[in-house]
């Protein structure tokens, strides 16, 4: 199956190769000063001028090197499309195309802004539904190797007998995850706090409050004024204390075991110990401490989190991806093997390459790490 996927592939390349050519054939090109009296006026100056003209004024009349992408031949325009499929440096191709004007003749800006819509449906091919298309090749294949073979026939002995032990660590914290038994007293007050906190909407209450702290932090630009800053500083204190006001009603309500036996609870608990901490700096501002009190601020965000032991579903996928963590273990394994033998390849073949326009001191392949991080870079 995967062959016929990769066939299909490239019956949409070379289609779009076709029409590439037919479009853009020659059409990159512009006239360029000699490199003996080349400069910015200079240059200003020969790019107007078409391929006849330029050629009697001893211009250079070739694809500039900024845009070594073209569509003069099949092969080339192949290794265009491929370079756009990877969305890095498209940007320049599609705006040299939108520039071309006839074979022979200089580009003019913005000539055919429609030629964008080549480039943006070839990328919604090439570059969304054909790695959609081999992904669903696979997990097809996975699913049936999977019905035909042990569920985990993926996973090592050592592996199966950790996932294992996290399933029975699972279920046996389903007891500690569970709600809160009323408390056993005489005082009315606490039973009436166990309810109000167990009540559906208390919980629908503190989630409507931790996302309008969130969309409060998201107002705070780099010009506000100082006055803008302090109502919102004020406002995240103001959160801060009903967040506070919330654990102390559950540690009342539950009792300080039942309060600290649920996780999420312990969770909560970390968050609004920040929170406070942070607070108190908002509240007295002249006691800077420097990068403690940045960390602080940018703490505020982790309260978002809070929102996941509300949405069931959520807390379903983090259980999955937890369970998950030997079989992506084993295919992180595979995709660093794969990229350690490419970057190994790439400093035997360019490494003493000399630099250029795309391959810079950031990207290239001369030492092992620069290669590593290329790869990553390509992925």
């Amino acid at each position: 199956p995967l062959g016929n996927v990769m066939l299909i592939c490239s019956f949409l390349f070379m289609i779009f190769a076709i029409l590439g050519t037919q479009l853009f054939m020659g059409r990159f090109f512009r006239c360029e000063p000699h490199p003996d009296f080349a400069d910015d006026q200079a240059t200003a100056v020969y790019r107007g001028y078409n391929q006849t003209f330029c050629e009697q004024e001893g211009g250079i009349w070739k694809n500039p090197s900024v845009y070594t992408a073209n569509f003069d031949n099949i092969f080339r325009s192949c290794l265009t499309l491929f370079e756009v499929a990877t969305l890095e440096g498209w940007v320049d191709v599609m705006l040299n195309a939108k520039d071309a004007t006839e074979e022979g003749q200089a580009p003019i800006r913005d000539n055919h802004p429609e030629a964008a819509l080549y480039f943006v449906a070839f990328i919604m091919v090439g570059s969304f539904f054909v790695p959609n298309l081999i992904v669903g090749v696979l997990i097809d294949n996975y699913y049936v190797m999977r019905s035909s073979l042990d569920e985990n026939f993926y996973l090592t002995a050592s592996q199966k007998d950790w996932l294992a032990m996290q399933k029975v660590m699972m279920n046996s914290f389903q007891s500690i995850l569970a709600k809160p038994e009323p408390p056993k007293t005489e005082y009315k007050l606490r039973i009436h706090i166990f309810n109000f906190v167990q009540h559906p909407s208390f919980d629908h209450m503190v989630t409507a409050c931790v996302c309008l702290n969130t969309m409060v932090l998201c107002l705070v630009t780099a010009d506000s004024p100082t006055s803008y800053n302090k109502v919102v500083e004020y406002i995240t204190m103001g959160f801060s204390g009903l967040f506070t006001i919330e654990a102390i009603l559950k540690m009342v309500g539950y009792g300080l075991r039942g309060y600290f036996k649920n996780g999420w609870n312990q969770f909560d608990f970390a968050i609004v110990l920040l929170s406070d901490v942070d607070a108190v700096f908002l509240a007295f501002p002249e006691s800077d401490l420097g990068e403690i009190g940045n960390i602080f601020r940018v703490l505020r965000v982790i309260r978002i989190l809070r929102v996941l032991k509300v949405t069931k579903g959520i807390r379903t996928l983090i259980r999955t991806l937890f369970s998950s963590l030997p079989s992506l273990v084993n295919v992180a394994s595979l995709l660093f093997l794969l990229f350690f033998l490419f970057a190994l390849l790439g400093m035997q073949l360019f490494g003493k390459v000399r630099r250029q326009d795309n391959l810079n001191r950031h990207a290239n392949f001369e030492g092992f790490g620069h290669a590593m991080l290329l790869m990553i870079r390509i992925s």
